[in-house]
């Protein structure tokens, strides 16, 4: 019996996956789970910048990233910008190190690296715990699973389990279930016909050109994901407003196992128009920290003023794309 009460759980539960939740959109479901504990995605970037001198208003450089997750939850994001596709260290530009990344999208003031690499984290790891941070932050009517929860239902379903553990007798007259009072038998089928979880109004389906897409709307964020795998195909936030957009097109199985956008465009408005296309993907497991060495050359220090650690090169931010500032 208590089996038959787990599938009807789980059978109302796919009655409201007829429209996911937000949670669901962003775990990137689509993808395989990954096992080792680092991922390593690196490609060319190719920018227009929107102000300034009309002649430096293109520019080329090469992006590794790496997001690697620590024992204990923790969650890292390296950025290796090069000006060569080598990575080689005469050729190193900027090294970056935005360390738990978890953390700083709860405590710390939103900027677009820490967006960039909560979308990295989302695409490699499965980790979407960044990027809901900074949506909870950045928008008032954001609602997750746990706040979209019919508590009332999810109370009487533990009552009933407990009471199938501690009775045998199904129509005893302590079920929960099945009271002997009218009006309570009322409200217990009116509860047992609602849902697990509210619609919280934010997700449709909309058609975009020929395809269906989940729409997202918060306050400051419109996202669209595919109808039935859900990838995320673009997503635009006002972060601090500085309205930033991010298209991601042609997913495809970089490993033989796991997927990935071959490119992603990312618009800063006002300052520059990135594309970003991918040439190398891999995951691999580095449990003792050796790959943080190998970027850094030494232990980084933490820094009491900045929300990310640097190391090597100090050059202006301006020199970098908007998308990888710390803005």
């Amino acid at each position: 019996m208590v089996k038959v009460v787990l599938i009807f759980i789980l059978l109302s539960n796919k009655c409201f996956g007829a429209v996911p939740s937000v949670d669901g959109l962003f775990k990137n479901l689509n993808n395989q789970p990954v096992q080792e504990n680092t991922a390593i995605v690196s490609g060319r970037v190719k920018t227009t910048n929107l102000s300034g001198d009309a002649e430096d208003s293109k520019s080329t450089l090469f992006l590794k990233v790496i997001i690697s997750e620590r024992s204990g939850l923790g969650l890292d994001a390296f950025h290796l910008i090069s000006t060569n596709s080598d990575f080689g260290q005469n050729h190193i530009k900027k090294r970056e190190l935005v360390d738990d990344l978890v953390a700083r999208t709860q405590k710390s003031a939103l900027n677009s690296q820490l967006l960039f690499s909560s979308i990295m984290s989302m695409l490699t790891m499965n980790n979407s715990k960044p990027l809901q941070n900074i949506l909870k932050k950045s928008n008032q009517d954001y609602s997750s699973n746990k706040d979209l929860v019919n508590a009332e239902k999810t109370k009487l379903l533990e009552q009933y389990l407990h009471f199938l553990k501690t009775n045998k007798d199904i129509d005893s007259f302590h079920n929960p279930v099945k009271p002997n009072n009218e009006s309570e038998k009322n409200r217990v089928n009116d509860l047992m016909n609602s849902r697990f979880y509210k619609n919280p109004g934010t997700i449709k389906l909309v058609k975009v050109g020929p395809d269906l897409n989940w729409h997202l709307k918060l306050e400051n964020t419109d996202a669209f994901f595919e109808n039935e795998s859900l990838r995320l195909r673009k997503l635009k936030i006002n972060l601090n407003d500085q309205v930033i957009t991010y298209e991601l097109s042609n997913y495809i199985l970089m490993d033989g196992v796991h997927e990935f956008p071959k490119t992603i465009k990312i618009a800063v408005e006002g300052k520059c128009e990135s594309l970003f296309e991918i040439k190398d993907y891999s995951l691999k497991n580095d449990k003792e920290g050796k790959l943080k060495e190998a970027i850094f050359g030494k232990p980084v220090k933490k820094s009491n003023k900045d929300q990310t650690q640097e190391n090597v090169d100090h050059s202006d931010q301006e020199a970098l794309p908007a998308f990888l500032q710390k803005i």
